[in-house]
């Protein structure tokens, strides 16, 4: 890949990303069932933890964790730790053991999607001084869920434009049949 194409690849991802972070914040109060909503910006990462090179995920998981830090009531850092933790998580079980499946994708999405939710509501007590509370972990477990039925749908959903935007992501949908 060429410095020109690697530049353009980016700059369709910077697009992605910011478009991600807009419609995160702006439309996904409005599909909330009984409370929960999906986290487009976590299933975004799972897919780019799938279907991309290790170098590519690596700074655009960081950049989502980052814009959603900017987007959240947690300390600065937060996610983009938590998104890059899973996102290594996620796609070196896939490349080590897993193949492309659509059952080992929900089971990736539902699983990084649980741990960082989790991770944020533990976190979000602990500084707070909350006692422990199971609404928050319900909650957290339900947006997993939530996000991991929309997590495919997202990956279906990118093949096209990763041709159109050149972004560093692999169109394999195939054997989601």
């Amino acid at each position: 890949m060429t410095a020109d194409e690697r530049a353009r690849s980016w700059t369709g991802l910077v697009i992605v990303i910011v478009a991600a972070t807009v419609v995160q914040t702006s439309l996904m109060n409005g599909i909330a069932v009984a409370n929960v909503k999906p986290d487009l910006m976590l299933a975004l990462v799972v897919v780019l933890s799938l279907r991309s090179r290790w170098q590519d995920m690596f700074v655009a998981n960081w950049a989502l964790g980052l814009m959603k830090d900017l987007t959240s009531h947690t300390p600065v850092g937060t996610y983009g730790v938590l998104f890059l933790s899973a996102g290594l998580l996620a796609g070196a079980a896939v490349r080590q053991v897993f193949g492309d499946h659509l059952l080992v994708h929900l089971a990736c999405a539902f699983v990084a999607a649980a741990a960082c939710e989790c991770a944020v509501a533990v976190l979000l007590m602990v500084i707070h001084g909350l006692p422990w509370c199971g609404a928050m972990m319900r909650a957290a477990l339900g947006g997993a869920a939530y996000t991991a039925l929309i997590s495919p749908l997202l990956a279906w959903l990118m093949v096209r434009p990763a041709r159109w935007l050149r972004l560093p992501v692999e169109a394999r949908v195939r054997n989601w049949a």
